[in-house]
């Protein structure tokens, strides 16, 4: 792993929440092209759980970039854990996460049963009936639409 690599990894859980959210976007970039991040499935995992919500979310979205790269079913391990982030209670982090089960679903066909039990069971009564909760809900519709479109080619 190149010195960069690591460079942005530290600073991901950095307090500086620009300077993370920028190594987020180039490590995101990296995910996409190649499987360079794989073997930091741990990492990323071990990110979902902590007491920040930003890293929470950089960690998520991390570990659901190494769906299409994971052969051998490491995230298929520790998805259902870190799905206990769907119940987190900051809207902006739910709507994040339900954007990264995208290419999870896509990549991982095995999990898309797993993720749509998951969000069956979201509860968007706790958030602002006017404006939150009305996206979220668009986000978990579009997700299980996801699905069931990819179950119909399958």
């Amino acid at each position: 792993m190149t010195e960069n690599i690591l460079e942005l990894l530290t600073t991901l859980t950095g307090s500086d929440n620009r300077q993370a959210y920028a190594a987020l976007q180039d490590l995101e970039a990296i995910s996409r092209k190649s499987d360079q991040l794989l073997a930091k499935i741990p990492v990323f995992a071990e990110m979902v759980t902590s007491k920040r919500s930003f890293v929470r979310v950089r960690g998520f979205r991390l570990l659901c970039q190494q769906a299409k790269w994971d052969q051998e079913g490491e995230l298929d391990c520790l998805l259902p854990v870190a799905l206990a982030i769907l119940a987190d209670s900051k809207p902006t982090v739910l709507r994040q996460v339900l954007a990264a089960l995208h290419g999870v679903v896509k990549a991982k066909p095995q999990l898309r049963q797993l993720i749509v039990q998951q969000t069956a069971a979201i509860d968007c009564s706790k958030f602002n009936q006017e404006t939150m909760a009305p996206l979220i809900e668009k986000d978990i519709a579009e997700l299980q639409q996801l699905i069931v479109a990819l179950e119909e080619n399958r």
